[in-house]
């Protein structure tokens, strides 16, 4: 076995030295883990009911976190209770993936009274004036309204859109069918799509 020399000889041994002690520790942490208890499965084992499973299950949690995480969960609990009794589920309400599709359908699809369709499109359509505009690099257009609302033209395309300056404009904005929403100035009858910035 020859002795190396030269600058990097040191570097070389201290690597191999770092490499055995790390892969050391590795092992013995390995090993300190898989000794380790499941308290999951120590639990199921030892708990003949459910309840004293939940309370071997959260002296578990308090031993793991040191008791913080049971305190706030104990803090926050009635409340969660208390969310779900004023909650009552919905029997046949969807689950799984989709789920939240096919509840938006449902609500859409409940028969509404005219009183209630009147607020909801009120709702969904704002007026304004236009305060002032500005057109970016790529010609669309930027509106400041008086409600402090921004709006940005999205597609340009869509509609021939020309404001002139010191004419006084208003908007009807609504929500589109599809997606976005439509803003029409209505002095010169032009609608296009546009989102909120401001």
């Amino acid at each position: 076995m020859s002795m190396q020399t030269g600058p990097f000889a040191k570097t070389r041994f201290a690597r191999k030295i770092a490499l055995t002690a790390g892969a050391a520790l590795i092992g013995l942490a390995g090993a300190a883990f898989a000794a380790a208890p499941d308290p999951i499965a120590h639990c199921r084992e030892s708990s003949a009911d459910k309840d004293a499973r939940i309370a071997c299950l959260e002296a578990a949690i308090a031993d793991l976190t040191g008791g913080d995480a049971l305190a706030e969960a104990e803090s926050t609990a009635p409340a969660r209770t208390a969310a779900a009794e004023t909650q009552a589920p919905d029997a046949d309400a969807p689950t799984g993936l989709g789920a939240e599709q096919v509840a938006a359908r449902i609500e859409r699809e409940r028969p509404e009274d005219d009183e209630s369709k009147e607020k909801k499109k009120e709702e969904e359509t704002l007026t304004a004036t236009v305060e002032d505009y500005a057109v970016a690099a790529d010609k669309s257009y930027i509106l400041f309204l008086d409600n402090g609302h921004v709006w940005r033209q999205t597609a340009k395309a869509n509609a021939r859109v020309r404001l002139y300056p010191g004419k006084d404009y208003t908007v009807t904005i609504k929500k589109g069918l599809l997606s976005g929403y439509r803003v029409t100035i209505n002095e010169i009858h032009r609608t296009f799509i546009a989102e909120r910035i401001k």
